[in-house]
């Protein structure tokens, strides 16, 4: 069941992907390099030079692998409704603490990288597709975000097409018999890059055309870096200020800056640095349009997997705390094939979790009663410590780093099952944070205990064992993992399995 659209949209900074046209970033010349390096304050670099690398901590992986100008002529999102099944609404109160309405994501559906809608149900709600992919059936719970921009554009002229209301009148056929599945029409990725190079009168020009062939619809655009910004000075920003900018009429706003650091310590600031500043920009230049950041979800054969996770998580508290933030929209889910070689979150099983952990939270904001609880397993050094949270608790300003989801349960009372209860118990020289089925906290001198979740007393379809272990000298931790062997430092010792749970592959 849907409660808002779920959008993850795959960003190519400077590379000029096209959704469903068969080609790499490196088709009509474009440069996958360019304006890498620029930057509105020198910081982490371009979109698409995907190479955050940090190395996983090889004592603590295993206990998480189990096995996302003018403006008067905005369109409120919410009036996309038909109560007699037209395209969905987001929905009412809204998930983030009444703000987060969207959830979705880039190729999830086109001709050159593969379909992958269905397995963005039911958390995930809409899915960027090519419009090819709008001539074969939807699957029931993930509704489209239709991308449109080598169907408006050339890019030779860097004009909207001489053909263009041929194109429309193709778009308006095939989109027509799904258009209540069609949450937005996504018209240009990074408009104003090398490659692109498509001025702000030119983009005015198809949010027209679109808006009057799909009256009600969103229009959405992402640019790269604060390239919408026509005060921007970065190098990555190629088309002259006078011609940028947010074009009048256009609904939703997004951009893409991602981290390429591979250092743990610079990604942790990059959101705050980049990201945080440009939803706070926008906000001032277009206080009418809804707003929608996208995050990194993608390895290039250089930056690991747990740097994904840590920046995604640095995405979500961004998203949780900032009530400008209308969507989240995850480049990428498919893959893009070599020379280019992303792999997108359909090939990477924790951040993929980890995503889907977030948009059930949203459904959460939705009012929807949550099916699964996804727990998430922070650690620190100092001790060592393991911590395990559900929803989107962040440990890091007490020196936790977010390893990501280490399992799931079923909420509280579900038949079967028995509470599962997070205690904070008072070691004396440290505060301990351990999981018990006692809701007493085993008799220990409690500082809170919460019941975070049912767990299974015996197997259930789809349900592993969780395994406990305990250090055998003080402050006498504990972790868990759905692994009866996982690697953990070496003073924590296997205990028993606790019951069963669901593993983060179910989000």
């Amino acid at each position: 069941m849907r409660c808002g659209f779920l959008l993850v949209l795959p960003l190519c900074f400077g590379l000029g992907l096209g959704l469903g046209l068969g080609l790499g970033c490196a088709a009509n010349g474009v440069n996958s390099d360019a304006g890498m390096d620029g930057g509105d304050s020198g910081g982490s670099g371009g979109d698409a030079d995907l190479d955050a690398n940090v190395a996983d901590d090889s004592a603590t992986s295993d206990a998480v692998v189990a096995t996302d100008a003018d403006q008067d002529a905005n369109v409120d999102a919410d009036a996309n409704v038909d109560a007699s099944g037209g395209p969905p609404n987001a929905c009412v109160g809204a998930g983030g603490g009444g703000h987060v309405k969207l959830v979705a994501a880039y190729w999830a559906g086109t001709t050159a990288y593969g379909d992958y809608l269905s397995e963005l149900t039911p958390v995930l709600h809409a899915g960027h597709v090519d419009v090819a992919r709008l001539a074969l059936p939807l699957p029931a719970e993930v509704d489209v975000i239709v991308d449109l921009h080598w169907e408006l554009f050339d890019y030779t002229s860097h004009t909207i097409r001489a053909d263009l209301a041929a194109r429309l009148d193709a778009i308006v056929a095939a989109a027509g018999p799904v258009l209540n599945r069609v949450v937005a029409f996504y018209l240009i990725d990074e408009p104003y890059l090398d490659g692109h190079l498509i001025p702000r009168g030119e983009l005015e020009l198809a949010v027209t055309a679109v808006n009057d062939r799909f009256p009600g619809v969103p229009t959405y655009i992402t640019f790269a870096h604060h390239c919408f910004d026509p005060q921007s000075t970065d190098v990555a920003c190629v088309v002259p200020s006078v011609d940028r900018g947010i074009p009048a009429g256009l609904d939703w706003v997004g951009f893409d800056w991602y981290n390429h650091s591979n250092d743990l310590a610079v990604a942790g600031t990059h959101v705050a640095t980049h990201v945080l500043t440009g939803v706070n920009r926008i906000g001032q230049l277009a206080p009418a349009v809804k707003i929608i950041i996208v995050p990194e979800g993608y390895t290039d054969g250089n930056r690991q997997e747990a740097t994904v996770i840590s920046t995604l998580y640095d995405y979500f508290t961004l998203a949780e705390q900032n009530p400008a933030v209308f969507g989240v929209d995850f480049f990428l889910w498919g893959d893009v094939p070599a020379p280019t070689s992303f792999s997108g979150l359909s090939s990477l099983p924790s951040a993929r979790a980890a995503v889907r952990a977030f948009s059930r939270w949203v459904q959460q904001g939705c009012g929807e009663s949550a099916a699964l609880i996804p727990v998430t397993q922070w650690y620190s050094a100092a001790g060592p410590d393991y911590r395990y949270e559900p929803w989107l608790w962040d440990g890091r300003s007490q020196g936790y780093r977010v390893d990501g989801v280490a399992f799931a349960l079923a909420p509280q009372n579900t038949p079967g099952t028995v509470a599962l209860v997070h205690c904070l118990v008072d070691r004396g020289s440290s505060v301990d944070s351990y999981l018990t089925l006692d809701a007493q906290c085993d008799g220990q001198t409690v500082v809170s205990s919460t019941v975070i979740g049912g767990i299974f007393t015996t197997g259930q379809p789809g349900t592993v064992q969780l395994h406990r272990y305990g250090q055998t000298v003080a402050p006498w931790d504990h972790a868990y993992a759905v692994s009866p062997s996982a690697t953990l430092p070496p003073q924590y010792v296997y205990d028993w399995a606790m019951g069963w749970v669901y593993p983060p592959s179910a989000l």
